[in-house]
This record gives C-alpha cells, sequence and structure tokens, in this order.
C-alpha cells in the first residue's frame, strides 16, 4: 500500500465517515487542519472555547494575517507533508481547510495527491479528483474503493 496526500472538502460529516471508514478498513490516518494551529493559539489570547460567530470571524482574519506575513498555511502544510512522507506509519495523509492554490501545488509536486469533495449529491465536481456523495447507499463501499486506487491497495489485493 502506497501512501497518499487527500485534500478532504465537503460536508463534515460526510468526511467524518470518509476518516472513520479509513481507519476501520486499516489505514493509519494522520489529519492535519491549519485552523487548528491558529484556534490553539486562540485559546491563549482570551477565547473561552465557544464556537460562534466571533470565534469564526477572528479565525479567518488571524489566517489572513498569519499568511500575509509569514506564509503560515503553505509552511505548515509543508512541513507535515515532509514529516508524512518520513513516516514509517502513516499512510494517508488528510488536508482540511487548504487553500485552493495549495491544494493545486500539492498536487503538481506530489504523485500520491488528490483532492476529494464530499457533498449531499452525486453531482460532479470537476474542481476535484474525485466526488463522493455522503448519502449515497453505498458511500462507504465507495469510499473503500477510492482509498484502495489510490493507494495502489487494489494490485496488493490482486496479489494476494
Amino acid at each position: 500500500m502506497e501512501q497518499a496526500i487527500l485534500v478532504l472538502d465537503g460536508i463534515a460529516e460526510g468526511k467524518t465517515k470518509f476518516i472513520s471508514t479509513a481507519k476501520e478498513i486499516g489505514f493509519w490516518v494522520w489529519n492535519i487542519n491549519h485552523r487548528n494551529v491558529l484556534s490553539m493559539l486562540t485559546r491563549s489570547l482570551g477565547w473561552e472555547g465557544i464556537r460562534n460567530q466571533q470565534y469564526y470571524d477572528f479565525i479567518d482574519d488571524f489566517n489572513t494575517i498569519a499568511n500575509k506575513h509569514f506564509d503560515f498555511e503553505n509552511s505548515y502544510i509543508s512541513e507535515m507533508v515532509d514529516k508524512f512522507i518520513v513516516s514509517d506509519k502513516a499512510n494517508l495523509l488528510v488536508i482540511h481547510n487548504c487553500d485552493k492554490n495549495i491544494a493545486k501545488y500539492l498536487q503538481e509536486k506530489y504523485d500520491n495527491c488528490y483532492n476529494i469533495i464530499i457533498g449531499d449529491s452525486s453531482e460532479e465536481n470537476c474542481e476535484y479528483c474525485k466526488t463522493l456523495d455522503y448519502k449515497d447507499i453505498n458511500y462507504r463501499d465507495n469510499i473503500i474503493n477510492t482509498l484502495n486506487i489510490i493507494t495502489n491497495k487494489i494490485g496488493e489485493m490482486i496479489e494476494e
């Protein structure tokens, strides 16, 4: 099984099911989200832990400033991808809330990088490598098939 980098977008409930299914079938999943780093820092600035509109507005502003002054999102994701590639354990890196330009760059740089959107219809989105409908009765099977293809696990299953 090969390592794969996934930029995962879409409906939270569908993304949660995607991650849990990957873990259930034996993938060692590493989730990253640059906004979580900002959120941890926000606690030391007085945030009380309530995710309301004020919090989301602040995180958006904080993200803009961090990117403007430090190229934060790109730096953070690049560092995590480098750590993932040398990992002996993790075989699936899932990047959440990734800027579309960074996602495009990652796909150009790494052959094993794919962007997937999870929605509530089967309508394809040409901006993504794969569109999954979390309301589809075959959603779990679609996740498994997608993961098997992108990690080249199908070849291993055939050889066994």
